[in-house]
Parts: C-alpha cells; structure tokens; sequence
C-alpha cells in the first residue's frame, strides 16, 4: 500500500483467511504498515484457501478543513522594502479538524515580476505570527495563509494586499 494511504495513527492490516468452502473466517492483525507478507501454519498444504486483506486506521491524513481566520499585517510592526510581519488566530488543532497531525501554518506571499508570478513563503511554523524576508521592494504583494498536516496543506485564508516602501538592494 502506498505510504500516503498509510499516514494515520492506528493503522494496521487485518488479513482474513479459511479453507475454501468453509463458513467461518480466521482472522490476524497485523501492525507493521510496510509488512508485505504473512504466514501462517495450515492443516492441509495443497488444499484451496480463500484470502482477505483489510485494513483499520484511526484516521487517514486528508486535506485540512480549517481555515486560519483574521490574517493580516501585523500593525505592532512596520511593513520593510524586504519584509512583512503577519498575524492571525490559531486554529482548533484537533485531528478531526486537521485530518491527521498538525504540522504549522504555511504563509504564502504572491507578487508580479514582469510577466511572470513569483512567490515567496515560510512554512512549517506552528506559531501564530510570521515575517517573510526577500520580499521586493516597492511592489505590490498578496498574501495568505494555510494549515498544514503532514501531508496535505488546507483551504486558504482571506487574501489580504499590501505594498512594499521603496528600499535598497538586499544582499
């Protein structure tokens, strides 16, 4: 099984096995997500059985459904040619709303550069503030934020546009 199929606590391989013709089910489980056999001691070798593989987990990663509510500029401190600092709230981290193990919030900050579409973004932050560095100077920029579990990165926030002042070069 694929390792993204696999990611949720609890996971575990239940195997189901009788001689064919047979009513009644024996059944293993077994909790190693990477086993790729299993074996067991029959009665008879050569006659005919009948094979299920199932599987239990206590939750599969999915994408979140959380959005990071209230995103914006953080006015405690000034908006740099090459730097915004940003806020929001936090969100209910609960794995029926995180879809799997909460790994931080990912900020995302889009800007044109000619006709291209450049992007800069920090990630993997479980706090609720961030700054972004390399941000050019004197241009028009859009930003948001999501959750991120382990796998999956949720729906976006509000997009909120500001612009950068004019500064030097960075180095």
């Amino acid at each position: 099984m694929p390792r993204l199929l696999y990611n949720g606590p609890g996971f575990q391989y239940v195997i189901y096995w009788r001689r064919k013709g047979s009513t009644y089910w024996n059944e293993n489980i077994e909790q190693h997500p990477k086993a790729s056999m299993w074996e067991v001691s029959v009665n008879e070798t050569y006659a005919l059985y009948e094979i299920k593989r199932s599987y239990i987990s206590g939750i599969q990663e999915k994408e979140p459904t959380v959005v990071p509510k209230d995103f914006r500029l953080d006015p405690t401190k000034p908006i740099g040619a090459h730097r915004a600092h940003f806020i929001w709230e936090a969100v209910d981290t609960s794995e029926e709303k995180i879809k799997g193990e909460f790994k931080g919030y990912k900020v995302n900050v889009l800007w044109q550069k000619g006709s291209s579409q450049m992007e800069g973004e920090d990630h993997d932050r479980p706090d609720v503030r961030a700054a972004i560095d390399g941000l050019p100077a004197n241009t028009a920029l859009r930003a948001q934020v999501s959750v991120m579990n382990t796998h999956y990165t949720g729906p976006s926030s509000q997009i909120i546009d500001f612009l950068t002042p004019e500064g030097g070069m960075t180095v």
